[in-house]
């Protein structure tokens, strides 16, 4: 309904009436003139006719939405259903294909070992036989043919070794026997005499020397001799028999001398030997069996 303008009413199923106050009307509505007719009072056939329906006014805004109304209770809980009955079983699966054959295992430890049996009974000893007779000696072989004497090499060359002794030798240098070493012609050797000496007398000098090739490249050596019963000296020398000085030796005891040194040999092979000879006091000197020479050859 618009208030500034035509109204319209399309009843529907009550008559209701519509205040206008500010047109100071107030407007009956029914459904049909009948009942229009009966709710003023107006028969049927008396006063004016009803006039012609007026075209319908537009249609008024909707109202605003009314207030929501409040939840209603829940409903009572209904009663639980019967349950269905069972389906039917199905059919049987096909049967799966077989798997592989498993790994080997690993084999088992092995089991502990049995305890030892007994030792058995040991058999009496059987008797020991007759031994046979020795047969024959076989004839000697024939002796094998000596081999080629081999070079010298480096290292130990020759020994010379004095099985007897030898007395008196003088006051002269006169060769020791059994003393002599080869030395072959420009070749350098290391050698060294022990020699075992004693005289008549305990004042008698004993001299020690050594002798070898002629014309060495050089030589040189070293003589220990004794100047008293407990005192001994060095010399040294760079020539042949070149020991001309001793003193005193208490010669009646035997005591050790030595001749060491180097001989580099010229061109005359030969022998190189050990000397010996004393002062003018007493006699002597004597060389004992034992004393010996070696060789080294050095190149």
């Amino acid at each position: 309904m618009n208030p500034n303008g035509p109204m319209s009413y399309r009843p529907t199923s009550v008559d209701c009436l519509i205040d206008l106050p500010d047109q100071g009307k107030s407007l009956m509505m029914a459904k049909d003139q009948a009942t229009l007719q009966t709710l003023v009072g107006v028969s049927p056939g008396g006063g004016g006719g009803v006039g012609p329906q007026g075209p319908q006014g537009p249609q008024g805004p909707a109202g605003a939405d009314g207030a929501a109304g409040a939840e209603g209770a829940a409903g009572a809980q209904g009663s639980q259903g019967v349950a269905g009955a069972d389906g039917a079983q199905g059919p049987q699966g096909i049967q799966g294909i077989p798997g592989n054959d498993g790994a080997t295992g690993s084999p088992g430890a092995d089991g502990a070992d049995g305890a030892q049996g007994n030792q058995g009974i040991q058999g009496i000893q059987g008797i020991q036989g007759v031994p046979g007779a020795d047969g024959a000696a076989g004839a000697d072989g024939a002796d094998g043919t000596n081999g080629t004497n081999g070079t010298n090499g480096l290292g130990f060359s020759a020994i010379g070794f004095k099985a007897t002794d030898q007395t008196a030798i003088g006051t002269a240098y006169a060769d020791v026997s059994g003393t002599g070493l080869a030395v072959a012609a420009n070749k350098a050797y290391g050698f060294e005499f022990m020699l075992i000496c004693d005289a008549d007398a305990a004042t008698t000098g004993i001299d020690v020397a050594c002798n070898g090739p002629a014309s060495p490249t050089s030589v040189i050596y070293e003589q220990v001799y004794w100047t008293s019963a407990t005192a001994r000296t060095e010399r040294c020398a760079t020539a042949y028999d070149s020991n001309t000085a001793s003193t005193a030796s208490n010669g009646t005891a035997a005591k050790i001398y030595r001749v060491r040194g180097v001989l580099r040999n010229g061109a005359n092979a030969g022998t190189l030997i050990a000397r010996a000879k004393r002062e003018a006091v007493g006699t002597g000197p004597n060389v004992r069996a034992g004393s010996y020479g070696v060789l080294y050859a050095l190149n």
